[in-house]
């Protein structure tokens, strides 16, 4: 139960961090680049997930809550690219290139496909 509350509070505060940092990034820049609010929030995820994941990792003996309450809440909250760019990168690391291609590959262009279909669909059922 401890681990479901802590990935709940992360996951609240990650959505709302997110959604502060991609508005105030909008506004500031216009709407003709209001993709850098979510390639902002993308970047500085993957930043802190290395961060997070390396500092774990090498210096400090944690509750296994306080790793879920800031990687799968509040990282996940805050944007789930930075997940799918460490899986990436493990990958990489790993010399594991076929997965990593596979991994890379799949979610782009079956992200892309799946969003169009979801217009498509919705298009459809609701015109």
């Amino acid at each position: 139960m401890m681990q479901l509350l802590a990935v709940g509070i992360g996951g609240f505060m990650g959505s709302i961090f997110r959604y502060l940092l991609s508005t105030y990034i909008n506004t500031r820049f216009g709407q003709a680049f209001t993709f850098l609010g979510t390639l902002s929030v993308n970047l500085l995820g993957c930043l802190l997930i290395g961060i997070f994941i390396g500092f774990f990792n090498h210096k400090v003996e944690m509750a296994p809550e306080i790793k879920l309450l800031l990687v799968t809440g509040l990282l996940g909250g805050f944007t789930t690219f930075s997940t799918f760019s460490l899986e990436s990168f493990h990958f990489y690391k790993a010399g594991d290139y076929g997965f990593l291609a596979l991994n890379l590959g799949t979610n782009f262009v079956f992200g892309f496909l799946f969003v169009g279909l979801g217009l498509w669909f919705s298009e459809s059922l609701f015109s």
